[in-house]
């Protein structure tokens, strides 16, 4: 939880602050500011849904380990008592 908290908290950060100063955010649709320096935003976007699906993938993949175990227990011959 705190690794998706902290990874919302840089993605909100990263997308105010992308440029600077941080009204070149507002108005480099309509025109250029000059001396203002901005990152490109497809980029940022491409990282952070990467990181965002590593953390899916991460959540989807711990809890294999138990369903399988529970899932093996299953088909275990060995506890059943045989009777004639």
């Amino acid at each position: 939880m705190a690794v998706l908290a902290a990874i919302t908290l840089a993605a909100c950060i990263s997308i105010i602050f992308h440029c600077i100063p941080v009204r070149g955010n507002f108005y480099q649709a309509f025109f250029e500011i000059p001396g203002d320096r901005c990152i490109n935003i497809w980029n940022l976007q491409y990282i952070l849904t990467s990181l965002i699906i590593a953390t899916d993938l991460i959540v989807l993949i711990l809890p294999i380990k138990n369903i399988w175990g529970k899932f093996l227990l299953l088909f275990n011959t060995d506890h059943m008592a045989l009777r004639d």
